[in-house]
Parts: C-alpha cells; structure tokens; sequence
C-alpha cells in the first residue's frame, strides 16, 4: 500500500479530526494570509488553488480579502475535511484528491 493509499484511506482524515478546532480558529496568525496581504496588484489574481487546503477555511478568509472576486479551488486527502468545507464554505471548489492527482484542470 503506498503512502498516497494510506492518507486517502484514513489519516487524512485523523489529521482533520485532531486539527479541526485549531484549523478553524480566524484568529490565528497564518503566513500564507500573511503573505497574501501582502501583494500589491491583487485585482489581477483570478483563480487560487490550495493545495492541502483541509476543509478550506484558510480559502474562506482570501476570498474575504479579494470580496469574492476571484475563483477559489481546494483540494485535500480527507473526504471529511472536504464534506466539512462544502458544508461551511458553499462557493468554495473542493474536491478531494492528492499532490500527485491534483483534481482540477486549471
């Protein structure tokens, strides 16, 4: 069984149950949203894909920063980490997949 069998199976989503609390946090410092922030001409960012992105509250928060007007796709190993977001974040593109199959044709 390889490693991508193992994280789809199952401990992607154990990841998810340990780190749902603290993942979903809007409080806590984050250096993507750091960094995002920190661009200057974001009206030229159309689409953004997170790669890893659990059930995507971090994509949640960009598209607050860009007022929704920039397409935003996820995509994660655990089929409960993407139920969780597509229930929260229903404008949100999450998919589950892995690195190695990214799911999208962007």
């Amino acid at each position: 069984m390889s490693q991508d069998d193992i994280f789809m199976s199952d401990e992607g989503n154990q990841w998810f149950k340990r780190n749902r609390d603290a993942i979903i946090d809007q409080n806590r410092f984050d250096w993507p949203i750091k960094i995002i922030e920190t661009l200057k001409e974001k009206e030229k960012i159309k689409r953004i894909l997170e790669l890893g992105c659990a059930n995507g509250w971090r994509l949640d928060r960009i598209r607050d920063m860009f007022q929704g007007n920039v397409e935003l796709y996820g995509s994660d190993a655990s089929k409960e980490a993407v139920t969780d977001g597509i229930s929260r974040y229903s404008d949100l593109r999450l998919k589950q997949g892995l690195l190695s199959e990214i799911p999208f044709d962007l």
